[in-house]
């Protein structure tokens, strides 16, 4: 059985220093839930996995 996204959203942010970044939220139709950022710069956004 194949896992299905159930909603993606998205939200744009501004970083400390004014740069946008975006962070996104995923469902999936079997309950999972997964934030994702990401941020260009010196520190990586944290990855929850």
């Amino acid at each position: 059985m194949k896992t299905r996204i159930r909603s993606v959203s998205a939200l744009e942010l501004l970083d400390s220093r004014g740069f946008p970044t975006v962070r996104v939220n995923v469902s999936l139709d079997d309950g999972t839930a997964a934030p994702r950022g990401g941020v260009r710069g010196v520190i990586p956004a944290r990855q929850d996995d």
